[in-house]
């Protein structure tokens, strides 16, 4: 999801901008619904994303019955 370059301004206003510089191999982890980017990876090296969602046991998730096919 994007968001509208008024509203990231109005965030930065408000609340500042912390960047987090890591040694190779370190690990962040933050929720995923803090406002967040990074600039685009210019070493040779790959870059790696893996996101885990837990939910409580009054939220388990439920089969999809019919798929739908905008989604394909």
């Amino acid at each position: 999801m994007s968001l509208n370059q008024k509203l990231i301004s109005d965030l930065v206003s408000t609340y500042g901008i912390t960047f987090i510089k890591a040694a190779a191999g370190s690990v962040l982890f933050f929720d995923s619904n803090i406002v967040h980017a990074s600039t685009n990876n210019i070493s040779p090296f790959g870059r790696s994303t893996v996101i885990i969602t837990y939910n409580s046991i009054e939220n388990i998730p439920v089969s999809v019955i019919r798929a739908n096919a905008r989604y394909f």
